[in-house]
Formats: structure tokens, sequence, C-alpha cells
């Protein structure tokens, strides 16, 4: 009888036009006997708590959800609809560079181009089906009207293997991969051949399977400000459980450089094998819940850096009209606000598979936000042109 009564309860709930939780709360409470009518207080405060943590407003459950939008429309990411257009294609930016870029718009037939706009409507984030068709025809003639003009203005690329060296000084730098250091997260063994690293880098970049000119910015070329975030939030999670996060940082270095290098080019390093096991993602000896926050903290910040060098390049480029508009737009703080909530959007999915990490890594999350207010700040997205 009390099941019938709580299925009821529930049906009847949500068949309503609106729902409120607390008045949900109260009934369940009064057909199970339960003599707090406030038993779920304390879980709606923790899941507030890390709603928080994402940069989401908290939610009061004494106010109604408006359930009248229709059954079944709900999106996973329908929070995206409020975002500017700009903001939407810069959360899918590296996405659809990944599928487009070598695409030849000149040759392509039509049925090459239903299957890349499937699978762009399919796999993008917060996208309509129209505006994924919109941002393809867009990319589509920009390539087309672009084909025999220079390039915009940049500093010189580099090649793949200046930017490998590059990037492999950089992380040295920042993650204190010293001789000494090194060693003692790879079996005792000494740092492999530079040579055969950068070469392993190198063929990342020619592969585009890493964007050069992003990660050598993170690592601090321009500004350290954000492998410095990084660098924080690993000792954060590693404070957590009263441990040392040192190695932590110098695994998460190797990690970015040798990632997305192929299992060849890592098999030649000669790698200590809990190292080789870490930089392939099979983890080696190091915690899950490391690995998770690692992989949960580089896709927040790398998205959230590029977001910034976006609005950067389009403020550098911009008209002097249109640059005091932008001026205008991210000087309000819920603006700059958005850009953080979109990269936690797309971080959060890398927490899919570690569902008992979750909460002891957006436990230290809400830490690191609270400790970094100014995390984007106007001059961060005005003063810096991060192209050069």
């Amino acid at each position: 009888m009390q099941l019938e009564e709580l299925a009821g309860a529930l049906v009847k709930h949500v068949y309503s036009d609106r729902l409120v939780p607390a008045d949900l709360f109260a009934e369940v409470a009064k057909i199970v006997g339960a003599e707090d009518p406030g038993f779920a207080a304390a879980e709606w405060k923790g899941r507030s708590m890390l709603r928080a943590a994402q940069g989401k407003a908290v939610l009061d459950p004494a106010q109604p959800f408006i359930l009248s939008r229709g059954f079944g429309r709900a999106m996973a990411e329908e929070e995206l609809a409020n975002y500017l257009p700009e903001e939407k294609i810069l959360v899918n930016k590296d996405f659809f560079r990944t599928v487009l870029d070598g695409v030849d718009f000149s040759s392509i037939s039509p049925a090459q181009e239903r299957t890349l706009v499937e699978r762009l409507q399919r796999e993008s984030v917060g996208l309509r089906a129209d505006d994924v068709v919109l941002y393809y025809n867009l990319i589509k003639v920009n390539k087309l009207a672009s084909a025999n003009k220079s390039a915009p203005r940049e500093s010189a690329p580099q090649n793949p293997e200046q930017a490998a060296a590059e990037l492999l000084t950089l992380a040295e730098s920042a993650f204190g991969l010293s001789t000494d250091a090194f060693s003692r997260i790879n079996g005792g063994k000494s740092f492999p051949d530079r040579g055969l690293v950068i070469r392993a880098i190198a063929e990342a970049v020619k592969r585009r399977k890493m964007n050069p000119v992003l990660l050598r910015n993170f690592l601090g070329r321009k500004t350290d400000k954000h492998v410095a975030l990084l660098i924080d939030f690993l000792r954060r999670i590693a404070a957590q459980r009263g441990e040392d996060a040192n190695e932590l940082i110098m695994h998460t270095g190797i990690y970015l450089l040798l990632n997305n290098a192929s299992a060849d080019e890592v098999a030649a390093l000669s790698l200590a094998a809990p190292l080789q096991a870490y930089v392939t993602d099979r983890i080696g000896k190091v915690r899950t819940v490391y690995y998770a926050a690692m992989q949960f903290i580089l896709s927040f910040l790398l998205i959230l850096l590029a977001q910034i060098s976006e609005v950067s390049a389009k403020y550098a480029d911009a008209a002097e009209d249109q640059r005091a508009k932008l001026r205008k737009l991210y000087e309000a703080d819920d603006r700059r606000a958005l850009l953080i909530s979109n990269s936690v959007n797309v971080a959060s999915r890398k927490l899919a598979e570690y569902k008992s990490e979750t909460r002891e890594i957006m436990g230290a999350f809400k830490s690191f936000l609270s400790a970094h207010k100014d995390m984007v700040q106007v001059g961060d997205l005005f003063g810096t042109d991060y192209r050069s």
C-alpha cells in the first residue's frame, strides 16, 4: 500500500505543470512516516555545494520547477541555451577543428558533407541541429574564401620540432622535471634522450593530436597563471589525503607532453612500466582519484584558456567600436563566470566513469574556486595576444 502511495505522489507531482521539491519531500515523509519532514535537507545541501562548485546557481527547494515547457525535450547541456553564440562555438571549437581542419571544401561530395554534419550534430556540446549547420557553413565559406589569402596576423609558425622543443623546456620548468626528480617517478631510470622525447611530441603535433600554441601558453610562454592554477589544484587534491603532491605534479607534466604521442614513440623512450602505463591512460601505480582529478582539471583549464584566447583574438582583430562592445560585455562578472561554467560543463564529462571519486574531486574543486574568485580577469581577455 505504501509503495502505491509513493508512486501516486511521484506521478502526481511530475505530471503537474510545476513541481516544488519541498512539497514532494513533505508528502513522501508523510507517506513513509518520517518524523522529520526535512529529511532531504542534508542531501539537498550536498548537491547544492556540488552545483555551486560548478559555477551554477544554487537551487531553493521551496521554489518551483516549471514543467510546462513539455516532456522529453530537456538536454544534458540545456543551460547552454542562454549562452552567446560565440561562447557556444568556443566550447566546441577544438572538436570542430579536429573534424574539419583537413577537409577540402572545394571538392567535398554531398554524401561526405552529410556525414560530417551528422557527426558534428551528434557529438557537439549544447548546439541545436540548426546551429551546427550554421556554424558548419560559416566555416566552409570562410575556408573557401580564404583559400588564396594570406594567413591571419600571427607570429611565424614554428615547425613541429621547434614547437616540441619549446614545450619540453616549458614543461621541465613548470613541473620541476629535473633529471633527479624525473628519475624518482621513473623507477630510478634517467631521463630519456631529449631527441627522442622531442620527436615523440613533434609527431603528435604533426598528426594534430595536440595544439602547440594553446599548450605553450598554458605552460607559461606568456603567463604562468594557468599552469600555476593546475599545480594549485593538484596540491589541494593531494592535501585532502594528507599526501605530497610533487609526484602527481611531475606525472601530470609527463602526461601532458606524451599522452598524445603514438604507442611506438612512447615505447621508444623506455619509460618505467608504471610511468608508461600512466601516460597511456592505464593509470599504473597512481591513485585512481588522482588520475581522474588530473583529467578533470586539465580539461577545465585548457578549455578555459582556449575561450580566453579566442576572445582575446577577436578583440585584437576588431574595429574600435566592436572592441568597446566586447570590453563592456566581459567587464560584467557574470559574463566572465560563463566562461568558467562552460569549462566546468565540458570537464565534468571526464568524471562520468569515476562516480566514487567525483565527490572528493569536487570538494577540492569547490575549495579551488573559492580561492580563485578572480580566475578570469578583464586583463586576461584584453591585455594579452595569445597568438604570438
